[in-house]
């Protein structure tokens, strides 16, 4: 399988044609605290909330569906560091009204969901000739209700990129992606972010 992770936003703009899957990531142990919402050509756009595990399995499911597509995580999925190796924030996006860097409580959390999700994802994948194009999604203080709703309000983001705003991961030392950690045996780019849909 062929993980892709794209630094820009033209990058990630060229592949609104392809079957698009959004995730919420949660991580509970019994909850279902994922939404998904995915859309696939002329497929009518669906949201569901599901348990970790099964989200894991939806998305290799659709994955294997189709030769290329899309997948957005709401989490973290890269890591800025200073020159010196301390965690510090990928961009003014995780500022806001108050700090919420990738390493702080929940920002680590969903960025350990997201290792574990994209690993199962990975494993069950390996032996597999799909391309899945990975770009994470960021929303912040929003008003939606639900896990489906975020997931599907970031779907709805990609396919009209001019209602998001897209950030590049900054760092003043080492930038890593989580398939760093999970592919290693290759360099990753690191992901765009999309922040708050404009329209919500």
């Amino acid at each position: 399988m062929l993980w892709r992770l794209f630094k820009n936003k033209r990058a990630a703009i060229g592949l609104r044609g392809l079957p698009v899957i959004a995730v919420d990531l949660g991580f509970s142990g019994k909850k279902a605290s994922c939404g998904v919402a995915f859309s696939a050509f002329s497929e009518r756009p669906r949201g569901s909330g599901m348990q970790f595990y099964r989200a894991a399995d939806r998305v290799g499911q659709f994955i294997t569906e189709h030769k290329a597509s899309v997948l957005i995580l709401e989490a973290p999925l890269s890591a800025s560091f200073t020159s010196s190796g301390n965690p510090q924030p990928r961009g003014e996006f995780e500022h806001e009204d108050q700090a919420r860097w990738w390493s702080m409580s929940p920002g680590a959390a969903m960025a350990l969901a997201a290792l574990f999700f994209l690993r199962r994802i990975n494993h069950a994948q390996a032996n597999r000739k799909h391309k899945t194009h990975v770009i994470e999604g960021f929303l912040s203080y929003n008003d939606l209700r639900g896990d489906s709703a975020v997931a599907a309000a970031l779907r709805d983001a990609f396919l009209a990129p001019e209602t998001a705003s897209w950030h590049t991961v900054r760092a003043t030392g080492e930038i890593l992606s989580a398939l760093d950690l999970i592919a290693p045996s290759r360099r990753h780019a690191t992901p765009p972010v999309i922040l708050r849909p404009i329209n919500i």
